[in-house]
C-alpha cells in the first residue's frame, strides 16, 4: 500500500515526466528547427526571427525547471516557473496549450499552493485530493463529449481500422461501443471519487488506457497521445490505488483557498464549452468527434509555394476536384500535435495561407462546425481571404 507522502512525490514525478516526453515527441512545438505550421498568438505575434529564439528560452526553462521539481524536495518556486512558461508560451502561440499540457498545469497549480513548509500528512492528503477531483473530472468530461453520433460513427471506426484490417470479417458493433465506451469513462471519473469504488475502477481505467495505446500503436498515429495515455496509468495508480482520502473532507478543510477555486472551475467550465463559451482542448474533447474541424481550399500558387511537409497533406475533392489543405493533419506532420481547435486559431492559420497567393479569391477556410448530437449533421461555415482579413 502507498503511503502517502510517497503518493504525494510519485504523482508530482509522473506529471513533470509526463510533459517532458510530451514536449520530446513533439519537439518542433517547443523547439522548433524546421517547423512549417504558422504560430497563432492569443493577442499579437512575435517577430518570426525572434519567436524561434523566444520559444527556444522559454522551452528550455521549462524543461530546466520541471528537472529541478522532479530533483528537490521543496520545488514551489519551479513550480511557479513551470506554470508561467506554459502560461508564456500559449500567449505567443496557442498550440503550446495542448490538451495534455492544460491538465498538467493544472496539477501544477495544485502543488504549487501547497504548504511545502507544513510536513503534517493532512497538507499531502489536501494536495493529493484535489488533484485527485482534477483526474476524475478529465474522465468525466471526456465520457460526456463523446456522447455524439460522430464518436461512433467516425472517430471509433477510424481507431479499429488496425482490428478490422487484421479481422476484415469481423462486425463491430460501433453503435453500441460509441454509447458504452463513453458512459464506461464517465462512471470511471465518478467511480475515483469514491473510497469504495477507486481500486476496481483504476483498474478499469488502466485496462481502457492498455487498450487504446495498443489501438494507436498498431496504427502508428498520433504518438504524443501515447505518452499521455500511459501518464494517466500511472497517475491513477499513484493517485488513487488504495487511497483512503476523502474528498467530501478535503474540499471542507480546504475552506476558499485559490487552488480549490481553480480546482472547482476546471471541473465545472468544460460544461460551457457545449454551448461555444470554453475552449474544446480545455473540455476533454479531443478525440471526442465533438469539435470544429477546418479545410483550407487552395489553389495551384499556394500549393507550389508551400513547404513540402505541408504539400504532403493536401488532398483533391472527389466532386470539385478542389485541392484542400487540412491544417490539421499539417500540424501532426509538422509538430506531433494536433492544431489547437478554435475558429480564432483557424483563422490566424489561414491569414498565413492567403499571403501565398495573388488571387485570394481562390483561398478559402471551411469549418466543419459541432455536428448535432444525435445524427451527425453539421452547418458549414466557409470564409474568404478577404472576409478573414477585415
Amino acid at each position: 500500500m502507498l503511503i502517502n507522502s510517497n503518493r504525494f512525490k510519485l504523482l508530482l514525478i509522473t506529471i513533470c515526466l509526463g510533459l517532458l516526453l510530451g514536449i520530446a515527441f513533439s519537439h518542433e512545438l517547443w523547439f522548433p528547427i524546421n517547423r512549417t505550421f504558422p504560430r497563432s498568438p492569443l493577442i499579437f505575434a512575435l517577430p518570426e526571427s525572434f519567436a524561434v529564439a523566444f520559444e527556444w528560452i522559454v522551452s528550455s526553462i521549462l524543461v530546466f525547471s520541471l528537472i529541478l521539481a522532479i530533483s528537490l524536495p521543496k520545488p514551489k518556486t519551479f513550480l511557479l516557473i513551470i506554470i508561467a512558461s506554459i502560461l508564456l508560451l500559449f500567449f505567443f502561440d496557442q498550440m503550446h496549450l495542448q490538451p495534455w499540457a492544460y491538465e498538467y498545469s493544472l496539477i501544477f497549480a495544485v502543488y504549487f499552493w501547497h504548504d511545502w513548509e507544513n510536513e503534517d500528512e493532512s497538507a499531502k492528503n489536501r494536495t493529493i485530493g484535489l488533484a485527485q477531483i482534477i483526474i476524475a473530472g478529465i474522465y468525466c468530461w471526456s465520457g460526456l463529449q463523446k456522447l455524439n453520433f460522430n464518436f461512433s460513427h467516425d472517430i471509433l471506426p477510424s481507431l479499429f481500422i488496425p482490428i478490422q484490417n487484421l479481422f476484415p470479417s469481423l462486425q463491430i458493433p460501433f453503435g453500441f461501443l460509441g454509447i458504452a465506451i463513453p458512459l464506461t469513462e464517465f462512471l470511471i471519473g465518478c467511480g475515483l471519487i469514491f473510497r469504495k469504488t477507486r481500486n476496481i475502477v483504476v483498474i478499469l481505467a488502466i485496462s481502457m488506457h492498455l487498450i487504446i495505446l495498443s489501438l494507436l500503436i498498431a496504427k502508428n498515429y498520433n504518438s504524443i497521445v501515447w505518452f499521455w495515455n500511459l501518464t494517466l496509468i500511472f497517475a491513477d495508480i499513484f493517485a488513487f490505488w488504495k487511497s483512503e482520502i476523502s474528498l467530501k473532507e478535503i474540499l471542507q478543510l480546504e475552506k476558499y483557498s485559490a487552488r480549490k477555486l481553480i480546482v472547482l472551475a476546471a471541473v465545472s467550465l468544460p460544461i460551457l464549452n457545449f454551448f461555444g463559451y470554453w475552449d474544446s482542448f480545455l473540455s476533454g474533447a479531443y478525440y471526442s468527434g465533438n469539435t470544429e474541424i477546418p479545410a483550407i481550399y487552395i489553389n495551384d500558387e499556394v500549393l507550389e509555394k508551400l513547404p513540402p511537409i505541408a504539400k504532403s497533406t493536401v488532398f483533391q475533392t472527389q466532386t470539385t476536384n478542389k485541392k484542400v489543405l487540412p491544417p490539421f493533419e499539417w500540424s501532426i506532420a509538422d509538430t506531433n500535435a494536433p492544431v489547437y481547435l478554435e475558429e480564432r486559431v483557424f483563422r490566424q492559420v489561414t491569414l498565413e495561407i492567403c499571403k501565398l497567393t495573388t488571387d485570394k479569391s481562390q483561398v478559402e477556410l471551411i469549418i466543419r462546425k459541432r455536428p448535432a448530437i444525435w445524427d451527425g449533421n453539421y452547418q458549414v461555415k466557409r470564409l474568404s481571404c478577404a472576409e478573414l482579413e477585415k
